[in-house]
């Protein structure tokens, strides 16, 4: 889970700074002298603003789909998950924070036509689900679970947005962590998306029309219809 990882890391180095020189962690300093980062290239991408040139090397780490920026993250995630490897009380952090993380999470709920709307996590799902309920003593039901839409559980949903009368749910789906989104839209009473599928949204909000007619978003040109260096921009 990402979250585990991402609180395992920094339960590990919490550990290392309290134990300073004790025996069975490593010190802070060892520990980085062994790690050798993937280098970052850098380019000779300049803009300039009211007469003033900034550089800017690492413009090409903006476009996430090129081969190039993929393969540098691959490298960095492997030389994390390596050092985690390393750590002898990893599995016993991680044994830790998994148990302290296993108990049930709401959101605050709201109103949406006759019907309420909710997300929850049984503790330990990679995503949190959103529910209904036509009343507020009903019986809850699922609306949209991210965690079916991938075996990893890397595919989550970003963005929501019902419509006024509680009908209709316009949502961004975003994978494997990237700032990338495509916007579905769900009929809640059927359960079933229409075709419509909306791409190359990104920092996107939705907002419904109140007559449930449509709705506003922003989206980013087709990179395909875009020359490679203006892409990132």
């Amino acid at each position: 889970m990402k979250i585990l990882r991402i609180c395992l890391f920094f339960a590990v180095i919490l550990s290392a700074v309290l134990c300073g020189g004790c025996q069975k962690l490593s010190p802070a300093k060892t520990w980085t002298d062994k790690l050798l980062y993937p280098p970052a290239r850098k380019d000779s991408t300049i803009d300039v603003y009211h007469g003033i040139e900034v550089p800017d090397p690492y413009r090409w780490l903006e476009d996430t789909d090129s081969a190039e920026t993929q393969a540098w993250v691959a490298q960095q995630n492997k030389l994390t998950s390596d050092f985690l490897a390393s750590v002898a009380a990893g599995e016993k952090i991680r044994a830790r924070l998994t148990k302290l993380m296993d108990y049930p999470r709401y959101s605050l709920p709201y109103k949406r036509g006759s019907r309420y709307f909710f997300w929850k996590n049984t503790g330990l799902q990679n995503q949190y689900v959103l529910y209904l309920q036509e009343t507020l003593d009903g019986e809850p039901r699922v609306v949209i679970n991210p965690n079916l839409m991938s075996e990893d559980g890397t595919v989550a949903v970003t963005n929501t947005a019902v419509s006024e009368d509680g009908s209709l749910l316009a949502y961004g789906v975003s994978r494997s962590g990237s700032d990338q989104q495509e916007i579905k839209i769900r009929n809640i009473n059927s359960n079933q998306d229409l075709d419509e599928t909306l791409q190359w949204c990104r920092f996107t909000s939705i907002a419904w029309k109140h007559d449930g007619s449509g709705f506003f978003y922003d989206r980013f040109p087709d990179p395909n219809t875009v020359a490679p260096e203006d892409r990132a921009n």
